[in-house]
């Protein structure tokens, strides 16, 4: 049986935030449109090799790296489950609070 694919409510949310920043920012949506496409193309990438993130130190996540944002993830028996959508150039204890860590 394949793996799903599934993004927690407050993944997509950091996702829908991330792109509404680069429309307000840039005033076009050609970025975020392509970077949206990336962050698609990467979820599926990731749910063909479960294993291609690293392995985050301290708990059950991966992390795949897609230009300035860490794509953090569980990889499940029967699903991969996208937990946040983590900007690298933020500090870094924010990432082990959203971890629990």
């Amino acid at each position: 049986m394949a793996k799903r694919l599934k993004w927690t409510e407050f993944s997509k949310s950091q996702r829908k935030d991330i792109l509404e920043y680069w429309n307000t920012r840039n005033k076009s949506k050609e970025y975020s449109r392509k970077l949206n496409e990336l962050f698609d193309k990467i979820a599926l990438m990731i749910l063909e090799y479960p294993e291609i993130g690293l392995k985050i130190s301290g708990s059950e996540c991966r992390g795949r790296l897609i230009r300035d944002y860490y794509i953090i993830y569980i990889n499940s028996e029967k699903s991969i489950e996208i937990l946040s959508i983590f900007d690298t150039r933020q500090n870094p204890e924010k990432l082990e609070k959203i971890l629990g860590l």
